[in-house]
């Protein structure tokens, strides 16, 4: 099982422990179904911890795609 499941209500966000191998592209394609998303999800994350990095056992948090959009409009993928 994926343990990088995207969120499942549109309030909560999940924690999600970053594994070996781990990017933000990686991670925004199989939690948003798309890597652009990566901008606004490392802004997300890093404005809950300045020094947030993908080292192996850190948790970050993976919001639904529609708070990335309120939170982050300018670092979202446009179709």
């Amino acid at each position: 099982m994926d343990d990088a499941a995207a969120p499942t209500t549109a309030s909560a966000a999940a924690d999600y422990v970053a594994r070996p191998g781990d990017s933000w592209w990686t991670l925004a394609e199989r939690v948003y179904g798309d890597g652009r998303f990566y901008r606004a999800l490392f802004a997300w994350n890093r404005a809950i911890d300045p020094r947030v990095s993908l080292v192996p056992g850190t948790t970050l948090q993976l919001p639904p795609a529609d708070r990335l959009r309120v939170a982050w409009p300018g670092l979202m993928p446009r179709d």
